[in-house]
C-alpha cells in the first residue's frame, strides 16, 4: 500500500493554518468532547472506469496545532491526495 502514514505523521506538530494552506477548506471538521477537531479532507475520481477515492483525516487540538492523522481508500486515491500535499522533508 502506499506510504501514507509517514507523510500524514509529517504534519503532527505543525500549526493547522498550514494545513489548511496546503489541502485548502476541508470537506467535513467535527468537534470533539475533548476540545479536540477533526477535519477531513476527500479525493475521488475515476479514470479508465477504475474508481479512486481517500479520506485524509487531522486531529487538531485546541491550540490549532495538528496531533494525529490517518487515512482510509484505495492505493490510487490515497496516493494522489497524500503525495500531493505532503510535506517537505
Amino acid at each position: 500500500g502506499p506510504s501514507g502514514q509517514a507523510e500524514i505523521d509529517t504534519w503532527k506538530g505543525i500549526s493547522a493554518s498550514e494545513l489548511y494552506d496546503a489541502y485548502g477548506k476541508p470537506a467535513k471538521s467535527v468537534d470533539q468532547p475533548d476540545g479536540n477537531t477533526m477535519v477531513e479532507f476527500q479525493h475521488s475520481d475515476i479514470d479508465s472506469s477504475t474508481p479512486y477515492y481517500c479520506t485524509v483525516q487531522y486531529v487538531i487540538d485546541s491550540a490549532g496545532i495538528v496531533v494525529s492523522g490517518g487515512y482510509e481508500g484505495n492505493i490510487g486515491g490515497c496516493n494522489r491526495l497524500i503525495q500531493t500535499y505532503q510535506r517537505a522533508p
